[in-house]
């Protein structure tokens, strides 16, 4: 439920910390108690479907962290909270984190953005404080194997960046667990991968590379994920 416009970062309903289940003070039965759950990142490929899977869990509340609700609005469900706003702001992050159990970290692998390796490291580090700050448990990763930072900033061509922040969000297991999960290349229909091979495979269909172009790849289908 997107609450209405306002200056600065919008937020709808906060049950306080961890949200629990009360009927008449404590719930009685600990083990049905529900699982606060944030998804910094819904408008993603993969964060998109993740929105969709969680939805169907009853016993998952559910909020997401975007900067625009319009793009995930008809995915959306009435109990679904949303935080809308910049998520590189410290205000709009501690709101979103406030109350949570398990926080998935956005998932954003390629850019062409100058400065985006920058950022993202700088973003990562301010998701993991702000998860510690605010008590939650669990902060779960998709990140890629062997994945580096490459920005070059005397450089006239803008640099591809791949990037994975695994070694940020672990950096403090003693104040946080943090699952990072590395699956290699994930296809699926819509994804950029599938699309360009099957847009590739149609338009060409025999096509010739020389032996140095062979090259091996973990793949995992989006269902697994």
């Amino acid at each position: 439920r997107v609450s209405r416009r306002s200056p600065g970062p919008r937020i709808s309903r906060i049950e306080g910390p961890r949200a629990r289940n009360m009927v008449g003070g404590e719930a009685d039965h600990p083990a049905e108690q529900p699982v606060n759950v944030l998804i910094a990142g819904p408008t993603s490929y993969v964060g998109r479907r993740l929105l969709l899977r969680l939805q169907q869990e009853n016993r998952i509340g559910l909020r997401v962290l975007t900067r625009d609700a319009r793009r995930i609005r008809q995915d959306l469900r009435p109990q679904t909270e949303v935080v809308e706003g910049d998520p590189y702001d410290r205000t709009v992050l501690r709101q979103a984190v406030r109350g949570i159990d398990v926080a998935y970290y956005p998932i954003q692998f390629v850019s062409l953005e100058r400065g985006f390796a920058v950022r993202s490291r700088e973003f990562a580090h301010n998701f993991r404080d702000s998860c510690i700050e605010a008590g939650v448990n669990r902060i779960i990763h998709l990140g890629l194997p062997g994945a580096q930072a490459f920005h070059d900033s005397s450089s006239r061509t803008q640099p591809i960046i791949l990037l994975d922040n695994s070694e940020i969000l672990n950096a403090c297991p003693e104040r946080i667990q943090t699952i990072s999960l590395c699956p290699g290349i994930i296809i699926g229909p819509g994804s950029v991968f599938y699309e360009m091979t099957i847009n590739l495979v149609k338009k060409l269909p025999v096509l010739f590379l020389p032996r140095w172009t062979q090259t091996e790849v973990k793949v995992l289908a989006l269902s697994d994920v």
